[in-house]
């Protein structure tokens, strides 16, 4: 019989003892396939415990490995996860709130390239909120970053969600690949243009909310 892996404890609560911890130690328990036990989970914020978006990335993370989970529910401070295999599947994640689809994806992608024939997501939730990572970072600053390592991944925008709603949807793929590219940022590059992307709600659009956006970061 093959040789079950001790459980590797995570303390939840270090540091700045957010959600970083929990999609981090997950994507590596999946990669690794080392199964760890996550306690005092979010224990800093104002509501600790799993909340809405946490708990739609460890059913998804649960689903494409397999794993056996306890501690498994909303509010949850500690789980126990058991990953046995990295499956190629389809996944549909509706978050349900506005809580971010990025900070959602962003452990899915790693795992997504140890599979065999990759991942499509359809997630739906926030695409833009308050200390987390919007849409547009990932195709401006990560997914470039990721193709340099040899990362394939394919970002489509269904429809934008705003906080307190939410309701955005988004179509992920993500290729395989298991030999990447050493990437090698050593060297500072020049400045070459400065852009963005000035977006509201469109119950805001008398108030010309995304105008004044963009006039404001013009000045």
């Amino acid at each position: 019989m093959p040789q079950i892996k001790s459980l590797l404890e995570i303390p939840g609560d270090y540091l700045e003892g957010g959600g970083q911890i929990l999609r981090t130690a997950l994507a590596l328990s999946v990669i690794a396939q080392r199964p760890v036990r996550i306690f005092n989970i979010r224990l800093k914020r104002e509501n600790p415990g799993l909340r809405q978006q946490h708990f739609n990335t460890l059913w998804a993370l649960k689903e494409i490995s397999d794993a056996r989970v306890e501690g498994f529910y909303l509010g949850s401070r500690e789980i126990k996860f058991y990953p046995l295999r990295i499956k190629s599947c389809e996944l549909d994640i509706d978050i349900k709130t506005a809580g971010s689809i990025g900070l959602t994806l962003q452990p899915l992608i790693p795992v997504g390239c140890f599979s065999s024939l990759g991942l499509t997501l359809n997630i739906k939730g926030g695409t833009s909120g308050r200390g987390a990572i919007p849409i547009e970072y990932y195709w401006g600053v990560i997914i470039p970053i990721l193709k340099r390592i040899g990362i394939e991944v394919k970002l489509d925008l269904i429809k934008r969600g705003y906080y307190p709603k939410g309701g955005g949807e988004v179509k992920v793929r993500i290729e395989p690949k298991i030999n990447f590219t050493p990437l090698n940022l050593t060297e500072q590059g020049g400045l070459i243009k400065i852009e963005g992307i000035s977006h509201a709600n469109g119950n805001l659009k008398k108030q010309r909310v995304a105008e004044r956006q963009k006039d404001k970061a013009e000045e």
